[in-house]
């Protein structure tokens, strides 16, 4: 056998600036030392969210490229990938890269990005190599619930998808996601609904639990049916009943409420 050897492997198409602030540390190419800086401390308290809703710890290290633009991300890493990543983990590294473009929403990009990248590295730390059976759905539900401005469209998409009796089965996004762009955001919108049904029913510890047991290798089904008590079916229609046709409900009889008090008003 040869010996061993390690190497940077860095994308050197940018003059990459840094700055440090342990664990993290910040590479960005465009924007000024204040950008970098809103960019560490909402790693920051990232970590803190991390250790109030999941009780996980910081990791060693961890570097963060932000990128300005999403084709630059895309070209770092799989150009046949999906167009319409925004952000990548690579757990065994302890790198994260996350397109933050300038403009109005920022500091919103900022505060969803950092944190839900900031988990993947954490779960993965916590789990070693059986963070690759988690099952996507909960592994992105679970960087969704840590997120510190949650993506405000997944209510909208989620409103629509059950009034068109669109709704993708939670069975499906057990092992992956939809490579097309609206059936992945709606994937998305499902796993952080259904994942914050969860924790808010069950608790931070069962879902710790939870975690452990995928992270041991059992099955999508099998896992969640041992730990929480109920088969993945069973807590999809709960959640559909209790958290999604629900809020349509309330939604339609407050639009009926206000056009009646819009007709009182004409009449």
């Amino acid at each position: 056998s040869s010996p061993k050897f390690s190497f940077v492997y860095t994308d050197n198409r940018f003059d990459w600036q840094q700055l440090e602030e342990k664990p993290f540390r910040v590479f960005w190419y465009q924007g000024d030392k204040a950008f970098a800086q809103s960019i560490l401390d909402t790693a920051q308290e990232g970590l803190k969210q991390l250790e109030r809703i999941l009780s996980l710890s910081a990791p060693e290290q961890l570097d963060i490229y932000v990128y300005n633009d999403t084709s630059a991300l895309l070209q770092s890493l799989n150009p046949a990938g999906p167009s319409w990543v925004s952000g990548h983990a690579d757990p065994d590294l302890g790198v994260v890269l996350v397109t933050i473009p300038a403009g109005t929403e920022q500091r919103q990009d900022i505060e969803q990005r950092i944190p839900h990248e900031l988990a993947h590295i954490a779960l993965y730390q916590a789990t070693g190599l059986g963070y690759y059976n988690l099952p996507t759905w909960l592994n992105e539900g679970l960087a969704s619930l840590v997120e510190i401005y949650p993506n405000q469209d997944y209510q909208v998409l989620l409103d629509h998808a059950v009034e068109t009796d669109s709704l993708l089965a939670m069975q499906s996004l057990c092992n992956g996601f939809p490579r097309d762009a609206s059936s992945a955001l709606l994937s998305y919108a499902q796993a952080a609904s259904f994942t914050r049904y969860l924790y808010e029913r069950f608790g931070a510890a069962k879902i710790g639990e939870l975690v452990n047991t995928y992270a041991n290798g059992v099955s999508c089904e099998n896992g969640i049916q041992s730990t929480l008590g109920a088969t993945l079916a069973q807590l999809e229609s709960q959640w559909r009943r209790e958290a999604l046709e629900q809020n349509v409900a309330q939604k339609r009889s407050e639009e009926r409420r206000v056009g009646k008090e819009c007709r009182s008003l004409w009449s």
